[in-house]
């Protein structure tokens, strides 16, 4: 089967047979966020400051507050490389702590370090195949157990103009892409990144939406403050599911219920997960269209 990474990826992205490779070829592939219109490569090239770890430990920054990286804002990850709950939002846990990895510039050995997951890429067999009624999808050929990581969310990092022009460009028929994350640092401080996978993007792109989710979307920062749009599992996960998760960018524990009727509808695009919470409507961000 072919890979649509070129080998990008540790683990090859399959095609599902019958599938023309050629629908793939003008996507250019790449394994994280890449600086797009209106963002400055300063923003890529200032790291944050490492660790200081050079233990021999497999654990060493995954299990004691002495490591700078987790001492930020707490352990991230468990020894079997799983996302701890205290990472993920819900109704119990609507304020969830930042992600850090450790970094470039940290001391600690990369290969062992149990606080370096996002930054090792894809490490599940997927295949992208065409479903019936929402164009390609991507499902899994490897079981997924729960806060696994399964694959990022990647593309150009834009600005807000960039983004808005970009949408407002859109056919009715046309996919969009574009990803809006905020991030409430403080009850005055949004920190908004604009992501659009449509011409340069990974296999997160591929990804459709649902109501009843087997994936979150958890903002991952590792060499800079551009965050990576990580996915996990938020279940067990079986060989041959589809891959998704709620273009809202929140959990199917935590999500609202009630807002489908608070915009322009004519906007909008009928939903086709099939979940019996389904809300009708994909989600998107109405900023992009004011």
């Amino acid at each position: 089967m072919e890979d649509i990474s070129a080998g990008l990826e540790r683990t090859p992205v399959y095609i599902e047979t019958g599938l023309n490779s050629e629908g793939f070829a003008g996507v250019l592939y790449c394994t994280s966020n890449i600086p797009g219109p209106g963002t400055s490569a300063s923003d890529f090239n200032e790291t944050f400051e490492g660790c200081d770890c050079q233990s021999e430990n497999t654990l060493t920054c995954g299990s004691t507050q002495a490591c700078k990286c987790v001492g930020r804002f707490g352990i991230s990850y468990g020894s079997d490389g799983k996302l701890t709950h205290e990472k993920i939002e819900t109704e119990e846990n609507k304020f969830s702590k930042p992600v850090l990895e450790c970094n470039i510039n940290c001391q600690c050995l990369s290969i062992k370090c149990s606080n370096r997951v996002v930054q090792r890429g894809l490490q599940t067999k997927c295949q992208v195949y065409k479903t019936k009624y929402k164009g390609y999808g991507l499902k899994t050929l490897d079981y997924i157990s729960k806060h696994s990581f399964v694959c990022e969310y990647a593309g150009e990092v834009l600005s807000f103009a960039e983004a808005k022009q970009r949408t407002c460009s859109l056919k009715p028929d046309d996919m969009n892409y574009i990803m809006v994350l905020r991030e409430h640092v403080t009850d005055s401080k949004t920190i908004v990144t604009y992501i659009d996978p449509t011409l340069r993007g990974n296999v997160g792109r591929y990804i459709n939406h649902s109501c009843d989710p087997n994936l979150v979307m958890i903002p991952v920062r590792v060499n800079n403050q551009i965050p990576h749009l990580a996915l996990f599992a938020q279940r067990d996960i079986q060989p041959g599911e589809e891959l998704s998760y709620d273009y809202s960018g929140v959990s199917n524990t935590s999500r609202k219920v009630g807002n489908k009727d608070s915009h322009n509808l004519s906007l909008r695009k009928v939903c086709h997960c099939a979940s019996k919470n389904c809300y009708g409507y994909l989600p998107y961000d109405t900023s992009l269209f004011e």
